[in-house]
């Protein structure tokens, strides 16, 4: 290989070398291996274009050949950067070759739980030994060959051997159920092959294990005939099939029936006796394994006697706010886990008393007297024994029995019903007339009794009734002249209150008062003669009634006949004056002078 290097190298000098005085000295390093592991041999060549160049280094060196114009040397690594300079033969130009002796990792190691319960978090610690150099280290997870995690280090160590460890916290899924892990180191050398190594695989499993859920009965009557089913449940578990369960009473293992559902839903049943076990509390307990992983769950089941009571009442009848004493008695052989309590109309009275005194002073025809024995950690379990008593009381009037007010309409409610509540029966009386009218509006009084006493009450009874025939007056009561104002005043007797309403002649136009009832026409016109018809209505009935009315012209005859009358009168005394004149009762006198008398004039008297 040596030959070959030599060989080269005179090629290359031959071809492009040329004269130290035709250009300026230049030293090349030709491409070589920058990284090795220790001990290893590197091959340096360099060039010069001005004399024979010279390599030194601190590394150990062998294998030296040299040219006019080339050098070639062997070094042999060690662990730790180097360089090596080749150098023109004065010394002043040179050209440095790095170098560096690497060591690859004596060992992976990975340290993980093979078995993972999913959504735990779960701790993978990588460690790596005796590796250089630690800046050119890197560290990964795998799962499946796919990088789940990695790191990178120091940067700056160039010097020492290190060892090294990683860790990764992931949390386990179910996916992650049989996959390989495994740590990996790298030693990132560049253009030069990388040097690798991984410790051994883990095959993890995953599951999911929940805590298991137990039924039971957990009050099983002593003596009782039918078996318990114990069931227990374990949802959603994986892988289901590795899923063992166990059911135990108390220290006696009990073999269940194992079903798996599609969803990993693992259930064990298991039917058993109880029929011979002594009263007590007993452990029941489910226990649910997955790998190794166990979880459990216990009930507590209790076996019980059922409580007996013996009760009494001396008497069946009381009268309310009076004083009764019962009794009752627990005849269960062990009364240690019972309570015995007395109840009046279900309200505790007495706990744990034989003897219960107490006063009725609920109104009701009848209480219920309880004597109840009962379990302290379960009161469902229990004996009831009741007793009936009756209660008497005086006779009391409501409103919804008896009303305050009361309304009977005229010829058509039949019957007026007031009683009274009481025990023993009330009998009422309110001496009402069978047949109401409306002059019966009154305030009566109606009285109830037993043997306890008598009550009584004060009822307002009020007659409705329908609408009597209208009566239509007129005002003034007299011809209506042309012009004149008219009133029409409609009346009727009713209860509750009348409604009136008109029906008059088309197109006259009158005012309406006083809730319809009157109509007034200002200024009589010929369209208001016709028919008028008064509606009188309320809830019980209708009725109505007309009148005819008739509108006048002027009269002129008293003005005519008054005429007359002065025309009469003034004829009269025209004639009764013409006829004393011509009597001479009245005469007229022509005067003359004295002298011109004659004897043609002849006097006048009267009677002449």
């Amino acid at each position: 290989m040596t030959f070959w290097i030599q060989w080269s190298l005179a090629f290359l000098v031959i071809v492009f070398g040329r004269s130290h005085a035709d250009r300026p000295c230049e030293i090349t390093v030709m491409d070589y291996q920058k990284f090795g592991d220790v001990n290893e041999i590197i091959t340096l060549n360099c060039t010069s274009t001005c004399s024979t160049p010279v390599w030194k280094t601190n590394l150990r060196k062998s294998n030296i050949l040299r040219g006019s114009t080339w050098s070639s040397v062997d070094v042999s690594l060690e662990m730790g950067n180097f360089t090596a300079t080749c150098f023109s033969a004065d010394g002043n130009i040179s050209s440095i070759a790095p170098l560096c002796g690497y060591v690859p990792p004596s060992q992976v190691t990975i340290d993980m739980p093979e078995v993972l319960e999913e959504g735990t978090v779960n701790t993978i610690t990588c460690k790596v030994y005796n590796v250089f150099p630690e800046p050119l280290l890197r560290m990964s997870v795998t799962r499946d060959r796919d990088i789940i995690y990695e790191e990178t280090f120091e940067k700056n160590n160039w010097k020492t051997m290190v060892n090294k460890t990683m860790t990764y916290n992931f949390t386990a899924e179910r996916s992650d159920n049989l996959k390989d892990f495994s740590c990996n180191t790298i030693l990132e050398l560049g253009t030069y092959s990388n040097v690798t190594k991984s410790s051994s695989s883990v095959t993890i499993r995953t599951f999911s294990l929940t805590s298991p859920e137990i039924s039971s009965e957990v009050w099983i009557e002593q003596g009782s005939n039918a078996n318990s089913t114990f069931k227990c449940t374990v949802p959603h578990a994986f892988p289901p099939e590795n899923v063992t369960l166990d059911i135990l009473f108390e220290e006696t293992y009990l073999s269940p029936h194992i079903e798996r559902l599609t969803d990993g839903t693992v259930m064990g049943t298991r039917s058993y006796s109880t029929s011979t076990i002594p009263i007590g509390k007993y452990k029941l307990k489910c226990k649910a394994q997955l790998f190794n992983s166990v979880k459990t769950q216990t009930l507590d089941v209790n076996i019980y006697e059922h409580p007996t009571v013996n009760f009494t009442l001396p008497i069946d009848t009381i009268d309310l706010d009076n004083t009764v004493t019962a009794y009752c008695d627990l005849t269960t052989q062990n009364i240690e886990p019972y309570s015995v309590g007395i109840f009046y109309d279900q309200e505790k009275a007495c706990e744990d008393q034989q003897n219960c005194d107490f006063t009725v002073t609920r109104r009701a025809r009848t209480t219920n007297i309880t004597c109840k024995a009962y379990l302290r950690e379960n009161p469902n379990i229990a004996e009831v024994a009741s007793k009936v008593l009756s209660v008497h009381y005086l006779p009391r009037f409501t409103n919804d029995l008896c009303p305050e007010r009361f309304i009977w309409v005229e010829n058509k409610t039949k019957d007026f019903n007031c009683s009274a509540e009481g025990n023993p029966e009330a009998k009422t009386n309110c001496n009402i007339p069978s047949l109401m009218t409306k002059n019966d509006s009154d305030t009566y009084t109606c009285v109830a009794s037993n043997r306890l006493g008598n009550v009584t009450t004060s009822v307002n009874l009020i007659v409705q009734y329908q609408p009597s025939s209208p009566v239509i007056s007129k005002t003034p009561n007299s011809d209506i002249d042309k012009g004149n104002s008219v009133n029409l005043t409609c009346e009727s007797d009713c209860l509750p209150a009348c409604e009136y309403s008109w029906v008059i002649p088309p197109g006259t136009s009158v005012e309406f008062a006083e809730k319809n009832r009157l109509i007034i026409i200002n200024s009589a016109t010929h369209s208001h003669s016709g028919e008028y018809i008064c509606n009188v209505k309320n809830k019980h009935g209708i009725a109505e009634t007309r009148i005819d009315i008739t509108v006048k012209g002027k009269n002129w005859l008293p003005v005519i006949i008054g005429v007359i009358a002065i025309i009469v009168l003034l004829a009269a005394v025209a004639v009764l004056v013409y006829c004393l004149w011509r009597k001479g009762k009245i005469g007229s006198y022509r005067v003359q002078n004295s002298k011109k008398l004659s004897k043609e004039n002849i006097p006048l008297s009267n009677g002449a």
